[in-house]
């Protein structure tokens, strides 16, 4: 099983490039997980919220494979919103409940 986090970051941290080794090791050898970071959509002084965020969507829904299944993290709202049809990846929105900001 192959498990691809897809984040939209500037930059990476020291600590949390260890603390995610760290997460990373707990798992046997038939799941591998891997951290993909996309650099974020460029901002302007009079930058749209909505028109970053439908950018960003744009990136991140480039790079999930066709046959997989998404979920995604956006404040409770699906930014990559409902892409169930079969030219396209599933995706789920994940509850607030319980995750980290």
């Amino acid at each position: 099983m192959n498990i691809n986090f897809l984040l939209i970051e500037s930059s990476r941290p020291q600590w949390s490039e260890t603390a995610f080794e760290s997460y990373k090791s707990k798992f046997n050898k038939s799941i591998t997980i891997s951290w993909n970071g996309i650099k974020p959509a460029t901002r302007n002084k009079n930058y749209s919220v909505a028109e970053v965020v439908q950018k960003e969507s744009a990136l991140l829904k480039k790079k999930i494979k066709e046959d997989s299944e998404a979920i995604n993290r956006n404040e409770g709202k699906s930014a990559l919103g409902k892409t169930d049809s079969k030219d396209s990846p599933k995706t789920k929105a994940a509850p607030n409940k319980g995750i980290a900001r």
